[in-house]
């Protein structure tokens, strides 16, 4: 979370910095504090003074990019005096599954503005940027280096919608020896419970039933007990094609001229090359549909030898291929 001193000259961006343990915000290295900025741990004397010699932080409140809700379950019993608030940016959740960097730069925004809201409201956060030097990369490595540093007696979260990142989380949490209260995210319109009960007994899983009962449930676009307009859904008519007039007339996207920390936020996902994926991610498998695809094309005179399925993972490669068997089909 530091960062070296080494590029300094004058620029104080450049200027290594830490949060304050009481207050969570950002303080950036003095002169004064040169032969001691290890042991630096609060950013004012009030900051000192609120914590106390022997205080304690009861609670880390574990928030993700997709739960920024001031009324989130995991607030539910928040306590400025004596709670505060965990939250990261790292690659893995940009890598683990790769997104575009447009996408990514608007979720850093979405936690920026976040962070900038618990702080107007009070209550204390502990924020690792994507640019932080000493960035651990992971949910995982980062919440465990920031456990021995700031030494909670709890882990609070909303459930996360995501298993691998719970695994995660749980896993930090038995590592660690702290117990790990994980609050039912109010934010959808069926728990995790609900489901398993639903799905409890079937053969099969069909979401089509799961979504008529949830209708019915919550009485969303019903008519009594049957749906507004007779039918459960238009499935059928959205897949007919557009007539040769078209769609129609199509508005015009919507625009919105970004503000100061959403083009930060591009400007750190611009320069974080552990989440920017290089030119050829192309994986060997593929790799090797299109080779075959190729020499399937350049050898065959009577048409693409390829199976459709090799023509879906070719992609462009295979548009001749597929071309070469209409023209084939149509002789």
């Amino acid at each position: 979370m530091t960062r070296s001193t080494h590029g300094f000259r004058g620029n104080k961006a450049a200027l290594p910095s830490k949060p304050c343990v009481a207050c969570g915000r950002p303080m950036s290295w003095r002169r004064a504090w040169a032969k001691n900025w290890a042991e630096v741990k609060y950013c004012s004397d009030r900051c000192r003074a609120a914590r106390g010699p022997m205080a304690e932080l009861r609670s880390l409140v574990i928030v993700l990019g997709d739960q920024l809700d001031l009324e989130a379950a995991a607030f539910d019993d928040f306590d400025a005096g004596q709670d505060a608030v965990w939250m990261a940016e790292v690659a893995e959740e940009s890598t683990h599954v790769w997104s575009s960097q447009s996408r990514t730069a608007l979720f850093l925004s979405a936690m920026r503005h976040f962070a900038l809201a618990l702080r107007e409201a009070g209550r204390p956060l502990h924020y690792v940027a994507l640019d932080d030097a000493g960035n651990h990369g992971t949910l995982s490595a980062q919440l465990q280096a920031d456990i021995e540093r700031l030494r909670p007696q709890r882990l609070v979260m909303t459930a996360p919608g995501d298993w691998r990142v719970l695994q995660a989380l749980r896993g930090v949490a038995e590592a660690t020896c702290l117990p790990l209260d994980i609050r039912e995210d109010r934010h959808f319109f069926c728990s995790v419970r609900d489901f398993a009960a639903h799905a409890r007994g079937r053969k099969s899983l069909r979401l089509e039933y799961f979504y008529r009962e949830q209708r019915v449930r919550h009485r969303v676009l019903m008519d009594g007990d049957q749906p507004i307009g007779g039918e459960w859904n238009f499935d059928a008519d959205n897949r007919e094609p557009f007539g040769p007039e078209g769609p129609g007339r199509v508005p015009p996207r919507s625009r919105f001229e970004p503000d100061d920390v959403t083009r930060r936020s591009s400007r750190s996902c611009a320069s974080a090359s552990a989440i920017t994926p290089a030119r050829s991610t192309s994986s060997p498998g593929r790799s090797r549909a299109k080779r075959r695809c190729s020499r399937s094309t350049a050898s065959s005179t009577s048409g693409c030898r390829a199976s459709a399925a090799t023509r879906m993972r070719c992609g462009p490669a295979s548009r001749g291929c597929s071309m070469r068997t209409s023209q084939r089909r149509s002789t």
